[in-house]
C-alpha cells in the first residue's frame, strides 16, 4: 500500500491535474502543504482519501493492466519509472505518471501521462482501466504497432499518441463523443 503523501508525490512527478489543483510543484514540500486545510479538502475530494490515509489501492485488474503496459512498452528503460512494479508501496496508484481518483468509494486510474518517456515496444490492452480519462504516450518514437481497442474505455476524453510509430487503422471509437486525439 501507499501513503497519501506518496500518492501526492506521484501526482507531482506525473504533472497531473491533482498536483495542479493542490498547488504542488516541489515533492519535498508535500507534507508541509498537507497541513493546509484547503489543500487537505482538495486532496480528499480528488482521491477519496484523507492525506493521512495509509492506503490507496486500485482494483487488481487495473494494477495488472499497468504492469502489462510497463512490460510491453519497455518500462525498465523509461526515462522516469519510479516505483513502477513496486507493490510494497502501491499497486499502481502513485506510480510515476499515473493519477487516481475515487469514484463511488473505489479508487480508479484516471490518467496515464507518459509522454516523452522513452516507451519502446507496443501498447498492451487498456480495457481494465475503466475510469481512464486521459492517456498520453506522445513523443515516444519507439512505441508502435497497432493501437489497442478503446471501446471499453467509456470515460476516455483524451488520447495522445502523436510522434509515435503506430500503424494500422484507428480503433472504433463509437460512444466516445468527447474524445480528442
Amino acid at each position: 500500500t501507499r501513503t497519501a503523501a506518496t500518492v501526492a508525490t506521484g501526482a507531482v512527478a506525473g504533472g497531473g491535474d491533482l498536483a495542479q489543483r493542490l498547488g504542488f510543484t516541489d515533492p519535498s514540500r508535500i507534507m508541509d502543504r498537507l497541513e493546509d486545510p484547503q489543500t487537505v479538502a482538495v486532496f480528499a475530494a480528488a482521491t477519496g482519501m484523507s492525506p493521512w490515509d495509509q492506503t490507496c489501492r486500485i482494483p487488481d485488474a487495473e494494477s495488472d493492466a499497468l504492469t502489462a503496459l510497463y512490460n510491453s512498452a519497455g518500462g525498465a528503460n523509461w526515462r522516469n519509472n519510479p516505483d513502477w512494479l513496486d507493490t510494497t508501496l502501491s499497486n499502481g496508484c502513485g506510480w510515476f505518471g499515473v493519477s487516481c481518483t475515487a469514484v463511488d468509494g473505489v479508487v480508479h486510474v484516471t490518467a496515464i501521462q507518459l509522454g516523452n518517456n522513452n516507451l519502446v515496444g507496443k501498447l498492451s490492452s487498456l480495457d481494465a482501466l475503466v475510469g481512464l480519462q486521459v492517456f498520453d504516450v506522445s513523443a515516444n518514437p519507439g512505441l508502435g504497432g497497432t493501437l489497442p481497442d478503446l471501446r471499453q474505455l467509456s470515460a476516455l476524453v483524451e488520447f495522445h499518441g502523436d510522434q509515435d510509430d503506430f500503424t494500422g487503422p484507428i480503433p472504433a471509437l463509437a460512444g466516445h463523443a468527447n474524445l480528442t486525439l
